[in-house]
């Protein structure tokens, strides 16, 4: 029952605040109108900018970082598995089976490029994308247990290859135990769990271009704000400048009246 009374004074009281508004215009000279005018329709120009810049550079910081994160994602996926798919055993040692010195050198080697695939691991679980996506969390959790049993396994074989096998005529038992690990358990594992990472991969280039596009829409919403803001600055300017006319036009006219019942 309230309701309705409560409507009348809004609308009373907005009507008195529109008449003293008139009121306030109507007091005003031309020159003011005039001046007051261009300073809406400059306003809305300048605010229609700066809503503009403000709204499109927020989007565009968002779609930026996004497109970055999942860049740098997809780059250190890559990475991992590059690195668990470079040991070769069969490739890479075989031929070394004659060459004593570089056999030692590249199985030296090892240790690095396990402590590599942890390290990648990690940066991969330190980051938000990932913790986000239980599936590839589990996944890297199993890479790292994977590429550690692998290392350590291709390791113990390669410590059976004494130097003396590493002669031509002796070189045939070498051969077998690194093509027999290759052949294992070990070394399926991990060529398996490499290639389980191309789905993701894949995901991750897939956000990229997501993230490209948001930049561009945002690019594009900033340029359509700050056009329009221009155009009804514009439309602002033309309807003041038509009325200005009228009213120079008017103010004359009475002026001219006035003149003519002078001279009467």
């Amino acid at each position: 029952m309230n309701s309705q009374p409560n409507l009348i004074c809004r609308f009373i009281l907005l009507k008195t605040r529109s008449n003293r508004i008139s009121d306030i215009l109507r007091r005003l000279s031309l020159r003011n109108k005039i001046i007051g005018g261009y300073a809406v329709a400059l306003s809305i120009a300048v605010g229609g900018t700066i809503a503009g810049l403000t709204l499109g550079n927020y989007y565009q910081q968002q779609a930026s970082t996004s497109q970055d994160s999942a860049n740098q994602q997809g780059q250190i996926l890559s990475d991992l598995q590059v690195a668990m798919l470079w040991t070769l055993p069969t490739r890479e040692f075989v031929p070394l089976l004659k060459k004593p010195q570089e056999f030692e050198q590249h199985k030296s080697e090892l240790s690095e490029r396990a402590e590599k695939i942890k390290q990648l691991i990690n940066e991969l679980q330190g980051s938000p994308q990932t913790t986000a996506t239980k599936e590839l969390d589990r996944l890297l959790s199993k890479d790292y247990r994977v590429a550690e049993k692998f290392y350590q396994q291709l390791e113990v074989v390669l410590n059976q290859i004494k130097p003396q096998m590493l002669q031509p005529q002796s070189s045939g038992a070498a051969k077998k135990l690194i093509t027999d690990f290759t052949g294992g358990p070990e070394f399926g594992a991990i060529v398996s769990s490499a290639y389980d990472l191309t789905t993701f991969i894949k995901s991750a280039g897939e956000q990229e271009k997501k993230a490209k596009d948001a930049l561009t829409e945002a690019e594009n919403l900033r340029n359509q704000i700050i056009a329009i803001g221009m155009v009804l600055s514009v439309l602002f300017a033309a309807v003041l400048a038509f009325s200005t006319s009228r009213a120079i036009a008017f103010s004359n006219f009475q002026k001219s009246k006035q003149q003519k019942r002078g001279l009467c």
